[in-house]
Formats: structure tokens, sequence, C-alpha cells
């Protein structure tokens, strides 16, 4: 029994046995370049004697193997992060990246990659249809707004002045109870322009021809009004034929001209200049009439630099009315300026870019 239990210990061990032997109580170390391995119970002990040579091989294999496992290993990180990086870290940065052009206004962003997992495929598809919806109600947003701001842009432009009507019906009726046809005449034939030229066109902007005749012919009617007290000179550039603008935004001023500046026994003098220089459009409308106070010249002044928004129809709404306008098709650019004398008239300067365009199209007299 013995030597079956030595012949399975040498099968179970791997390095070759030069020695083995059985033997009573402990064994004693000897000096030997053998390896001595020994194992005991009680009082017998089993006692093997292998080669170091090959032990030391064998240790010396299993070293080399480990190091070369280990060095798989750290090859094989760069690997796994480039793994990783295409497969979670780069869709994750796509994202983000998609996120933050959205954050910074590029509401025509989208995702076009194609990822490699079904898990980004979807999410990819849901920021796409987030970012529509996004643009979608943008635009429903804007389309709202504008049409709010177009709805009270065509109150102001339809505004028609109580005052002008009251007047221009006192004064035909006065006109008939003198018997004087012909100015009776050129006063209905104002008035049915002035209608027409409000109502007739959709448009929010006009060429500024068109309106200067309704100013010729406003003064014409304030000429008969006061008597002959009301004169008017005119010096524009021809291009400010083609200018578009809103409607009756400079009849406002010369009408204000004549309310506000008209004296007793004397002639109202209004001198209306308009210049094109640059893509810059500029409008002066002079009188020598009665002038402003020094404080209704800053309160106007304060009204044009935004600092003061009028709270009835007394305090010159039309104009303010115009600056408003002025803003919303021309930008912060548009500005109304103002000077003004006690005595020796007023003068307003209506200023806003305008670049003319190949496609403006002269007016006609219809």
């Amino acid at each position: 029994r013995l030597e079956e239990f030595q012949k399975n210990v040498v099968r179970g061990i791997e390095y070759p046995i030069n020695e083995i032997s059985i033997t009573e109580g402990h064994p004693q170390k000897v000096e030997t370049d053998e390896m001595y391995i020994y194992s005991g119970s009680r009082s017998v002990y089993l006692n093997l004697y292998v080669d170091k040579v090959e032990v030391l091989k064998q240790i010396a294999n299993l070293n080399l193997l480990t190091r070369g496992i280990a060095v798989l290993f750290l090859l094989a990180i760069p690997l796994l992060y480039i793994a990783l990086r295409k497969l979670l870290i780069r869709p994750l940065l796509q994202v983000n990246d998609a996120h933050r052009q959205i954050e910074e206004g590029n509401g025509d962003y989208r995702i076009t990659d194609r990822s490699t997992t079904s898990e980004y495929s979807e999410l990819y598809a849901s920021f796409n249809k987030m970012a529509d919806n996004l643009h979608q109600l943008k635009i429903e947003s804007y389309e709202k707004e504008l049409s709010k701001q177009r709805i009270e842009l065509r109150n102001l432009q339809l505004q028609i002045r109580p005052h002008f009507l009251l007047n221009t019906f006192n004064l035909i009726f006065s006109l008939a109870q003198r018997k004087e046809i012909g100015m009776i005449q050129e006063m209905v034939i104002y008035l049915s322009e002035y209608f027409r030229y409000i109502f007739r066109s959709d448009k929010d902007l006009e060429l500024f021809g068109k309106e200067l005749q309704m100013i010729k012919g406003y003064i014409r009617t304030a000429a008969i009004r006061y008597s002959g007290r009301v004169e008017a000179e005119y010096e524009i550039d021809p291009e400010l034929e083609f200018v578009r603008m809103p409607p009756l935004l400079i009849h406002n001023f010369v009408e204000n001209a004549v309310k506000y500046g008209v004296k007793q026994k004397e002639v109202l003098h209004i001198h209306l200049e308009g210049i094109y220089d640059e893509g810059t459009v500029l409008f002066r409308i002079e009188d020598d009439g009665k002038g402003m106070s020094p404080e209704m010249l800053e309160r106007n002044r304060s009204m044009f630099s935004g600092k003061l928004e009028p709270q009835n129809a007394s305090e010159h709404l039309g104009l303010y009315n115009s600056l408003k306008r002025l803003k919303y098709f021309y930008g912060e650019e548009a500005q109304i300026m103002v000077e003004s004398e006690i005595g020796e008239g007023t003068c307003f300067i209506i200023s806003f870019p305008y670049e003319l365009g190949v496609d403006d199209e002269s007016f006609d007299c219809e």
C-alpha cells in the first residue's frame, strides 16, 4: 500500500522527483542542490527530493506568464477606453452639445449621426422631436406676437383725430353758408383722398410720394380754414418718393405744426425738408409759429427718448404713436428730436435707417 501511495504522490507532482522515501521520525536537514520536501503525521514522514533547477525554472516561467498577462491588460486599457468612448461617452457628449446648441439659439440643430446602440438611437430621436416641438412653439409664439403688434399698429394707423374731422366739417359748413362752392369742392376732394389713403391699402408701409400729396392737400385746406394764413414750402430729395414708411407719419407732424403754431393776423410758414443720405432718411418739419414753453419742450423730449409715456390724448399722443411705429419698423436707431422757442417756432427732426431697394416702385396718382 505504501508503494501504491508513493506512485500516486509522484503522479500528482509536476516536478521530476529524484528520490522519495518514508521514514519514522522527523527527517534531518541535509545540504544539497536538491530541494527537500517532507510532510508527516505523528512519527511517519514522507520525504521528497526534487531538482532545485527544475523548480526554479517552473517558477520563472510562471513569473514570465504573469508579467505577460499584466502587460496585455495594460495594453487593453486604451482599447477598452476607446471602445467605451465610442459606445458610451461620445453619444453622451453629442447629446450634451446638442442641448448647448439649442440653448445658444440654434433652433435648427438636429442630431444626424447614427448611434451604435438602440438606446442612443431612441435618445437621438427623442431629442430631435423635442427640438422640432420647441421650434414649432417658437414659430407660433412669434406669429401670435407679430399678429398682436400688427393689430396695435393698425389701430395706431387708423386713428383719426376727432378735432381734425370736426374742424373740417365745421369749415365745410361755414363755406356752404358763404356759398363758396369751389372751396367746398376742394375740401371734399381732400377728405375723400384722405380716407381712401387710410382705408384702401392693407400695407403697413406706403411710399412717401403718396403721403406728400396728402400733406400738400392738407396745407391747402388749412390755408382755406385760416384765410390764407398758412403757407408751406417743400425741399424733398427725389429718392424719398421711393421710401416706404408708415402712413400719415409726417402728415401728423405737419398737422401738429398748424394746430399749435397758427398766430393771430400772421402767416404761419412751414418748411418741410426731406433728405436721403447714405442709408439714412431725415425729415425736418419747421415752423415759425407760437413755439413751446420750456416745460412742454422738456416733456416732449422725455417722451421721444422713452422716459415718459403720455397718459391721455391731450399729451401729443399722436406724436408718441409715431415714435412707436418708427421703432417697430426701423429699430432703435429711429429717433425723433424737437427744438422749440416761445414766439419763434418749432422744429421736429425725424430720422431712421433705410436702404433703397431695386424693387421700390414709383408712386401713382390714383
